[in-house]
């Protein structure tokens, strides 16, 4: 009987690592930092001489949701790897968390219409959930992670 053949009573997986959650949540949220500020290198670059850094658009709607979808998504690679638990996948839809732009300016919502940022804002996570699902990268399991978000 090999490692991957051993499985608990209740047919999942046993856990692959000793890690505590909070080691994955902050793991996660360094990782979500990392990437956040990359993405506001990405949009400066994009933007050219017009682009501009004030700290709550920096800080408050790029940087912040990275850390909280860097920590949703260590929370559940903690959960994937400890067996899973019910409703466990809908954490792969916290890049949405980048959609909270939407309601910087709450008394004007349909502002978001006029200057391109509503669209965006909405299409590049959803577009990143998407690409997600499509990843032909295989989990350690030997399921693609098409096939892992369909059960």
């Amino acid at each position: 009987m090999t490692i991957q053949e051993v499985h608990d009573v209740s047919g999942r997986p046993r856990a692959r690592h000793g890690g505590a959650p909070t080691m994955a949540l902050l793991v996660g949220g360094l990782c979500g930092l990392a990437w956040a500020a990359g993405l506001r290198g990405f949009m400066a670059q994009i933007a050219g001489s017009e682009s501009t850094v004030d700290w709550a658009g920096t800080f408050g709607w790029v940087l912040l949701p990275g850390v909280g979808v860097g920590a949703l998504l260590g929370w559940a690679e903690h959960l994937r790897t400890s067996g899973g638990r019910r409703g466990w996948r809908w954490l792969a839809l916290s890049p949405l968390l980048f959609s909270a732009i939407l309601f910087s300016r709450p008394l004007d919502m349909l502002s978001i219409l006029e200057d391109g940022l509503g669209g965006g804002a909405i299409g590049v996570p959803l577009y990143a959930c998407w690409a997600g699902t499509r990843c032909p990268a295989e989990d350690h399991a030997g399921h693609g992670s098409s096939a892992a978000l369909s059960s």
